[in-house]
């Protein structure tokens, strides 16, 4: 065996520290290491799909370089970039510097440069699931973004951009600034400070300029105004901070200004520095999340920095100039995978070997054409079982299964085994190991394998080792194994409820190099089971449209005779037709306890059921799995996945217990997928499993809602040992695909001039950059998703010690912190304030907490400092809420708290922040600080400056044509302001009011009241013209409320008001049309005749639909009511106003287009049009009566007289 060690050694010789990074793998997704002050294994992927571009490589290059200057004076000359891996696309031209990528992938990627989400282009992010301190997952530039001459006006130097990403991704840093986009339901750009009771901006430190500026949308000449208001009154509705400067400030990195130079730091709470000290008080995304603590002090705690493990260097420029390696995947680095197999004499134990046996079988059946794969068996020594081959035909595949076949017995050399699946790796033409992959099944122990050098060289190699941890007696450290060497860890109970010995094989091949992930294996479904004698399971799962091309069914068991399976499954499709033995698509190895249904073609879209008999007479444990791959002919050629992660491999909680944190991502191609079904299920040491629901609320340890990232804190300890977590994803309809995504994204900088015009445009490639005030959240799609199901295991963790005297199901952990506490509302005049915030739960996000501490001062620094100091509210301070009964976990917290009013000031505020109790007297950590501001005096808008037509308005839509004052309206909308709307005025009834006075507010509501009074009594009286065809009332005594006032309406552009001089008196007319609404609800038709059928539309229904629009009482309807109740409405119109008002007249609105009704009632109603018509038709019709019965009676005559002719000549002969 050669191993070519010296030419690899550069570029993984510190891939020891690599951490798990693949589907099923530890949140921290980086392999970066920090050492002696320099940052190494920087790893940058560029997108498959981009064209060749050296000038991008290069500007790749030149942003680190820029950066780790800046990073090295921004953190006080403590770390630095040291070397980066720039992974070039495999479509790219071959240079003979490019090295192989190894293990390496674009999902490993730290940066990534990649095609843009439209919603969210230009602007670089981060991509963040985890909370404050905890690190991102990766950074995402755009191709133009890197390219153009624009970003270092717009942004910034790209060195500096980065830099501020950087601290989201290193040091999980968020925004200081008001970010519409990442934190768009807490944005705020002005508060009332209660240090000085001063207005003051959203910023990291109080020395940077801003402006109060506002969009103008009523002046062409500009594009903001300054803001009504001042810093001790406030501002008006909608004002924003606009950043001019950096003024005095030397930070904050994590605020922006990264274009001015003097910008140089992160900001501190060293307040002997005022130019770089934190504001604690502003309401922005970081101080919510970090509880008001600088970016240092976040930092400090933070492993790069803590105990001041990176004392300042001095170094010089040469000394932190970054070193660059290109990597590029090539045929070399074809996918190699050998499985190696413990059989040892305890994997005879609950057959396990059978198990193992029968899953490799599986994964032979499924592994991708082109992949290379080798076998080896090992106990105290090892056997080669077959040498590594390239699968490329079905008799490949049967060459590989022919050698599955042994028993367990003897020992355990874990470290043999390696050494012999190193040496089948060298059997690759290439002679080169870096970027194989090996899969290690054991459930031994081996003493020897911490110091086996078959180890070391794996890890110096670039191999990678998943690991698949049998039993509960399976080596501890094997998670340290898979970790160290990039892997993925798994584990595997006896009696687990997944199919995770062949998820671990078939997620080894999907991850492995010269995969492309786009097109591989999707897992929908994978389970375990026990079934008893003729016992039987079943289930389902939904094939997608994403998806459905070489679908396939795995079935193993571990009972049954070598000719005859032990179980049978069925197949249903969603069109009903069945697949069970004997159809030409199933395929049984009972030799191996294999059965594996293979769809040639396309799978059936929709919900297929399954059904798994046992034929065996006795017990044996089954699995059920499902893959299918990618649709091409899907358009967008986006599929649903899930990429699912846990917090940590190996947690040792020997001295304090922590929670194990599980992610599960569900997104289509970039877009998010939310409201599904997200499940994990956890199998723990000795114990049952648990399954619980996971979340993406933005509560707990989730960190942002619908974000398509499903997170919950495993609670349920059992003891030491493995703990395998698995994961389902499920729609049966409810969720939806959100276009569009981002996470912390760098600010950009826009120039406006003194005068509210903006400098320039900021475009960047073809994608403009967003202006304050633009409402990005007013383009965001949600598509319906298709229903589906997906299957992921996120691998597993080892707990190798437990606090001393544990028990399993201790209280030991306190509600979770609440970090999205908002004020909802404040009412000055009834002095109250409505808060909100998600309900944590009994132990972090699990359950329901016992009860709310809720504490209000002056002060949000008492708050922060010593809330246990703050006022604590009375019972009777809460008019709506209970603390002692709060609701379960993530569930929506909505409270009304009364507060004193300060009369002598014309705005105050006050603090608020909670803890969460358990019954267990644990307490949460305090809460994110909000301020309820209540203002006496809030600044308006200047009025609109007068146009050249007066300020004349167009309403609806309408278009205003200054150069004639004229309005251009739509159909629907006629009237010379378009005031009018066409529907309202073809179903209403004109009443025109005449009086002595010319203010007729007074009227309305009264006669909206009367009218529907006088519509409910008529119909009453006369049932059968309001409700036709359905028979007599009930009851005459029954007293029927066919409408409400809420269902009868005055039109739009009403009252028309005209004077006019009588007997020198100003009378007035006012003109109201009235139109009314059928109410929703039951059908009152129905329930004053009895069981009888609904309304029903034509002509037997007074009640007409229209495309979208309301559903209108019919006009003739509502006139013969309103006429027949004339002088009743009169009536209550004079009570009712003590005003001497008339009914001048009632008719039927003039439909002309840009008509004003006036008084004059149509000489035809559409009663008397359809009379007309039924009287026309009948004339018609007596008159082709009678012409048919005087053609009867011509044609008789002359048939008489035919006959006649011809009896005379009859009787001549």
């Amino acid at each position: 065996m050669k191993f070519k060690a010296e030419l690899h050694f550069f570029i993984f010789g510190l891939a020891s520290l690599m951490v798990m990074r693949q589907v099923g793998a530890m949140i921290s997704q980086s392999s970066i290491v920090l050492e002696n002050g320099g940052y190494t294994d920087i790893v940058v992927a560029i997108d498959e799909s981009l064209k060749e571009n050296d000038a991008l490589v290069q500007a790749i290059q030149r942003m680190f370089i820029d950066g780790s200057g800046y990073l090295y004076q921004a953190t006080r000359k403590r770390v630095y970039f040291k070397s980066i891996t720039i992974i070039i696309p495999s479509t790219w031209s071959t240079k003979a510097e490019y090295r192989s990528p190894g293990r390496l992938t674009f999902d490993d990627a730290d940066v990534r440069i990649a095609p843009p989400n439209s919603l969210w282009a230009p602007n670089p992010y981060t991509h963040q699931v985890q909370g404050c301190g905890k690190p991102g997952s990766y950074i995402h530039f755009i191709e133009e973004f890197l390219t153009s001459s624009e970003t270092k006006d717009t942004f910034g130097p790209l060195g500096r951009v980065l830099i501020h990403e950087w601290g989201h991704l290193r040091w999980g840093l968020f925004n200081e600034y008001p970010d519409p986009v990442g934190d768009q339901k807490d944005i705020v750009h002005y508060y009332q400070s209660m240090e000085d009771e001063k207005w003051k901006p959203v910023a990291c430190n109080q020395g940077i300029y801003t402006r109060a500026l506002i969009k103008d949308e009523s002046n062409d000449a500009s594009d903001y105004r300054g803001c009504e208001g001042n810093e001790d009154d406030g501002y008006e509705e909608g004002c924003m901070a606009i950043t001019s400067g950096p003024g005095l400030s030397t930070g904050s990195i994590m605020y922006g200004l990264l274009k001015f130079d003097q910008i140089q730091h992160f900001c501190d709470n060293d307040k002997s520095d005022p130019d770089n000290l934190h504001n604690r008080e502003a309401p922005n995304k970081h101080n919510r999340l970090c509880n008001s603590r600088s970016a240092w002090e976040v930092m400090r705690e933070h492993e790069d920095f803590k105990d001041n493990i990176s004392p300042p260097l001095d170094l010089s420029d040469a000394d932190i100039l970054p070193s660059f390696t290109l990597a590029q995947a090539r045929i070399r680095d074809e996918c190699r995978i050998v499985i190696v197999i413990d059989t040892s004499g305890s994997m005879d134990t609950s057959d396990r070997i059978l198990k193992a046996i029968s899953a490799s079988t599986a994964f032979i059946d499924l592994v991708n054409e082109e992949t290379w794969v080798g076998i080896v068996t090992f106990t105290s020594s090892t056997s080669i079982r077959h040498g590594l081959i390239q699968v490329s035909s079905q008799a490949d595949r049967s060459a590989l299964r022919d050698t599955l076949s042994f028993s367990a017995d003897g020992g355990t050399c874990i470290g043999c085994g390696l050494e012999s699946g190193l040496q089948v790796l060298g059997e690759h033409p290439s002679g080169i190991l870096s970027g194989a992959d090996i899969l290690l099944m054991t459930d031994g122990e081996d003493a020897g394998f911490a110091t086996h050098p078959a180890r070391q060289t794996a890890i110096e190699e670039g191999v990678r080792i998943n690991t698949v941890a049998i039993g509960d007696d399976a080596y501890g450290k094997l998670n340290t194994v898979s970790l160290e060497t990039g892997g993925l860890g798994f584990s595997y109970r006896d009696n687990d409820g997944r199919a995770e010995l062949i998820t671990a094989l078939t997620q080894t091949a999907e991850t492995c190099s010269g995969t492309d992930t786009s097109k591989g294996r999707v897992q929908l479904s994978s389970v375990g089971f026990t079934l008893g004698t003729r016992g039987v399971t079943s289930g389902h799962f939904y094939i997608d449209p994403s998806i459905g091309s070489g679908t396939q069914f795995i079935v193993t068991y571990t009972h049954g005779s070598d000719i005859i399976p032990g179980v049978i499954l069925t197949l249903t499709q969603p069109n009903g037709k069945t697949i069970s033995p004997g159809s030409f698509e199933y395929n049984e190895d009972a030799q191996r306890k294999v059965i594996s249904v293979f769809i040639n073609g396309r799978a059936e879209i929709g919900k297929w059921f399954y059904e798994i008999t046992n034929t065996f007479p006795g017990t044996h444990s089954v699995t059920f799995s499902v893959y299918s791959r990618p649709n091409n002919e899907v358009q967008d050629g986006s599929v649903i996945s899930v990429k699912s992660y846990i917090s940590d491999s190996v947690l040792n909680q020997s001295e304090d217990i922590k929670a194990l944190v599980t992610y599960a991502e569900v997104m289509k191609g970039s877009s998010p997928v939310i409201n599904a079904t997200v499940r994990a299920t956890v199998e723990r040491p000795g114990g049952v499993a648990v399954t619980y629901d996971l979340l993406d609320n933005g509560a707990g340890a989730d960190v942002t809602a619908n974000d398509g990232v499903y997170t919950r804190s495993f609670l349920n300890y059992t003891g030491e040992g493995f703990y395998g977590i698995g994961i389902t994803a499920e729609n049966d309809g409810s969720a939806l695909i959100l276009k569009g995504k981002t996470g912390s994204q760098a600010p950009a900088f826009i120039n406006i001039t003194e005068d509210g015009q903006v400098v320039s445009d900021g475009s960047i490639g073809n994608y403009t950059i967003r202006l304050p005030g633009d409402q990005v959240f007013d383009s965001l799609v949600f598509e319906k998703a298709a229903p589906f199901t997906r299957s992921s295991s996120a691998g597993s963790t080892n707990v190798p010690s437990l606090p001393q005297g544990f028990t399993p199901g201790q209280d030991l952990f306190p509600p979770n912190r609440v970090q999205d506490l908002r004020v909802k509302l404040t009412s000055l005049n009834e002095s109250s304030v409505v808060l909100t915030w998600t309900a944590p739960g009994d132990d972090l996000d699990t359950g329901t907490a016992m009860s709310y501490d809720i504490r209000i001062s002056h002060s949000p620094a008492l708050l922060l400092a010593n809330f246990s100091n703050a006022t604590q509210l009375e019972f009777n301070q809460i008019l709506e809420g209970n603390v002692s009964s709060p609701k379960p976990f993530g569930s929506l917290e909505e409270y009304v708290i009364t507060v004193p009013d300060v009369t002598a000031v014309t705005t105050f505020s006050y603090a608020f922040a909670l803890q969460a109790s358990d019954d267990a007297g644990l307490t949460s950590p305090v809460s994110n600080v909000v301020k309820a501001t209540f203002r006496r005096v809030i600044p308006t808008s200047p009025p609109p400056k007068p146009g050249p037509c007066d300020s004349m308005v167009c309403y609806n839509g309408g278009t205003l044509d200054e150069r004639r004052c004229l309005c251009s309206c739509s159909d629907e909308f006629p009237g010379e302001y378009c005031e009018y709307v066409k529907s309202q005025l073809k179903n209403g009834v004109q009443v025109d009011l005449r009086g002595n006075q010319d203010e007729w507010q007074d009227s309305a509501e009264p006669l909206l009241a009367s009218v529907t009074e006088q519509l409910n009594l008529f119909c009453t009286n006369n049932f059968d013209t309001c409700c036709p065809g359905r028979g007599q009332i009930l009851s005459k005594s029954l007293r029927i409320q066919f409408v409400t006032v809420d269902d009868v309406k005055i039109a739009d552009g009403y009252p028309v008001i005209e004077g006019k001089e009588e007997d020198d008196d100003q009378l007035y007319t006012c003109s109201f049309i009235v139109y009314a609404l059928k109410p929703a609800g039951p059908d009152v038709c129905s329930d004053a005749s009895g069981p009888l059928s609904r309304w029903r539309r034509g002509d037997h229904s007074n009640v007409q639909r229209r495309s979208a629009e309301p559903i209108y009482i019919s006009q003739d309807l509502l006139l013969d009511a309103i006429l027949n109740g004339r002088a009743a409405i009169a009536s209550y119109l004079i009570n009712a106003t003590s005003k001497a008002i008339s009914i001048a007249n009632i008719t039927l609105p003039i439909e002309e287009e840009n008509a004003v009704p006036t008084d004059s009632k149509p000489e035809v109603s559409n009663r008397s049009m359809i009379v007309i018509t039924i009287v026309c038709i009948l004339i018609i019709g007596i008159i082709i009566c009678l012409l048919g019965v005087a053609y009867y009676y011509k044609r008789c005559r002359k048939n008489a007289s035919y006959q006649a002719a011809r009896k005379d000549d009859q009787d001549d002969v």
